[in-house]
């Protein structure tokens, strides 16, 4: 029989095995998805700063998102954080960024993996979809 100690380890090799795939998939998703023929466009990059709360619009008391990131002020990086959802309950994410394009994965606790994708509209504003079809507005709240 299996002491408890025993039990854990590997639920927790488990998880970090999750989360590194779930980041390495939206990293890959992203990069696939760059442009591979240089442009015209002379705007700087826009270098998002993602370590942050951020808040649901529709419900900034209930649903937020905790995202950290050591990839800050740069083109593209990858992050991981939290979603605390009014319904679904506490799950992890991690996903990637290129520019003001932006992908995740939060392990929610009802709908399982759910990947959210959308754009930064502003420093301090992201638009996004997931695809159940859920979009929302999320907006930084510590500044």
């Amino acid at each position: 029989m299996p002491r408890d100690s025993d039990e854990t380890a590997p639920a927790l090799g488990r998880y970090a095995s999750w989360t590194a795939l779930l980041a390495c998939l939206a990293w890959a998703t992203l990069v696939a998805c760059e442009e591979v023929a240089p442009t015209q466009n002379t705007d700087p990059p826009f270098l998002p700063t993602i370590t942050n709360e951020w808040a649901n619009v529709a419900d900034t008391a209930n649903h937020k998102f905790n995202l950290n990131s050591d990839d800050d002020g740069e083109e593209k990086g990858t992050f991981t954080g939290d979603e605390q959802h009014p319904v679904q309950g506490p799950g992890n994410l991690a996903g990637a960024f290129v520019n003001e394009q932006i992908e995740f994965v939060v392990d929610r606790s009802q709908d399982g993996p759910t990947v959210f994708r959308g754009m930064f509209i502003d420093s301090s504003t992201i638009q996004l979809t997931s695809d159940l079809g859920e979009a929302l507005t999320i907006i930084r709240v510590l500044q």
